[in-house]
């Protein structure tokens, strides 16, 4: 599916929401080929929602649609993430979260422990795993069952 059908499809789908869009702007890296889907709105509350509840929503019914048109299954490992933020938010709590996970690494050196962070969402347990994953002297573990599934990020000697 090319770019700009995608870019279609997230103006069909953000017009039946009834918001208006002025701007997507498409951010393509990282790792893994991720391709980010920037709107840029003077109405975001509307598709953030509170704590990015409606946001989450969003990049849910986006993920499986696209996940359909371009034939990929929960059995098909694909390396392609993408995701829609609005106005900046998600990159920001990306960012938020990536520090909050460097500074309790931090911490868990200092004390040479575990330590346990709250419960999240799959995409945020990523991001946590990820950001400390060439961390020599740290190792993340998700732990916990559905709603309440945490990362924990370990002191290792070395």
């Amino acid at each position: 599916m090319e770019q700009n059908n995608i870019q279609t499809f997230i103006e069909e789908l953000i017009g039946t929401i009834g918001v208006s869009v002025e701007k997507i702007e498409v951010i393509s890296g990282g790792a893994v080929e991720n391709t980010r889907y920037m709107l840029h709105t003077t109405e975001p509350y509307l598709l953030i929602g509170k704590d990015g509840e409606t946001l989450r929503a969003l990049n849910h019914i986006f993920k499986k649609a696209i996940q359909k048109k371009l034939g990929f299954t929960e059995d098909n490992n694909h390396q392609n993430i993408y995701t829609i933020d609005v106005n900046g938010y998600k990159e920001k709590c990306d960012a938020e979260l990536k520090n909050k996970a460097l500074m309790l690494a931090e911490r868990a050196r200092f004390f040479k422990s575990s330590i346990e962070m709250d419960p999240m969402n799959p995409y945020d347990r990523m991001v946590v795993h990820s950001v400390l994953a060439e961390t020599p002297d740290i190792t993340t573990e998700s732990t916990g069952f559905g709603m309440g599934r945490r990362v924990v990020i370990k002191y290792v000697a070395c």
